[in-house]
Order: C-alpha cells, then structure tokens, then sequence
C-alpha cells in the first residue's frame, strides 16, 4: 500500500507535467502561428493594395490591428481568443512595397495545474517580419 502511494504519487506528477507541458507547447504554437499570419495579412495589405498614390495618404497609412487580429482568429484556435494582443509595427516607417512589416503577438498562458494550485500566468510572446507586397 505504501508502495503504491509513493509510485502512484510520482506516476501521476509524470503524466500530468506531461499533459501541462504539451498544453504549453500547444499554446506557444498557436501564438507563433498567430504571429506568422497576422504579418502574412498584413504585407498584403500594405498601400498599393488600398489605391493610395498621394505621398502623404501613403506616409500616414497604417492597417488597422483590428483587422489583422480578426484575420489571425480566423487561423489560429485558442482557449481565450480575446486575450490576444496584436501589434503592427512600420520599421520602414509605411508599408510601401519592399518594406518591411512585423506583427508582435501577446498571449497569457494560463497552466492548467491553475485549476488546482494558485500559479502566475506567463504571457507568451512571438514577432514575425515581412516584406510587403502590394
């Protein structure tokens, strides 16, 4: 009986940080995912595609993270889609084609041992970077 007990115990720690870290793994992937197709829309969005030619309509052109964010959900299942933040960065300051564009992603994770212990969340982060298109 005490055997049992002691094994049992480690057994089941096993299999549950087993179950945790493939959560956490599936998790990380949908938000580097996420990443990975809100810079997709994104660098086909850039200002050719809106019909912008003004150099000034051009400057201040920036795509809505709305827009990308609803886009990613349409890509990516998680357990609190709500919870994901979307940012669109200009490093080349518009989205004229052959510049670049990167989309930062920000997730909490909430473990699932949280049910049973009070454990902090870890806000898992992902960026991806393209060349736009049109």
């Amino acid at each position: 009986m005490v055997e049992f007990a002691i094994s049992s115990l480690l057994f089941f720690t096993l299999i549950f940080g087993v179950i945790e870290m493939g959560w956490l793994l599936f998790t990380y992937h949908q938000v580097t995912s996420a990443a990975r197709e809100g810079t997709r829309y994104a660098s086909v969005h850039g200002t050719m595609s809106q019909g912008l030619r003004n150099p000034a309509e051009i400057a201040a052109y920036t795509i809505d993270p709305a827009a990308v964010k609803t886009a990613v959900l349409k890509k990516v299942t998680l357990s609190d889609p709500d919870a994901l933040s979307v940012t669109v960065v200009r490093p080349d300051g518009d989205l004229q084609p052959r510049h670049r564009v990167r989309v930062e992603v920000s997730y909490p994770y909430r473990p699932l041992v949280g049910f049973i212990l009070p454990v902090p969340t870890l806000t898992l982060r992902a960026s991806s970077t393209m060349i736009v298109h049109y």
